[in-house]
């Protein structure tokens, strides 16, 4: 699997179509993060890991810049914000 996520990294970097770059992506993505598991904290492989953990940021700021998705753990954060703003300033009502 790790010779594998140099070629869906690549793919994702290539694509031009934007209809197409989300799901390239999440796929590059989701392979990266597999490899950065199957690694471990192997100390011979510490270079690779931190190749892979370099193409995840790379990634993942092509997915707030180009497509303007922001990262997951902003969004919750955002969410939980918004939240919290309108009970402060509608107490006893739910979040619509």
């Amino acid at each position: 699997m790790l010779q594998d996520w140099q070629g869906a990294y690549r793919a994702a970097m290539l694509e031009t179509d934007q209809r197409k770059l989300i799901g390239k992506i999440e796929s590059a993505t989701t392979l990266l993060q597999a490899c950065l598991l199957e690694l471990g904290s192997s100390v011979e492989e510490d270079s690779e890991g931190e190749r892979i953990a370099d193409a995840l940021r790379t990634l993942e700021l092509i997915r707030r810049v180009e497509l303007e998705i922001p990262n997951r753990a902003q969004a919750d954060s955002e969410e939980t914000n918004v939240s919290a703003l309108h009970h402060r300033a509608f107490p006893g009502q739910h979040t619509p």
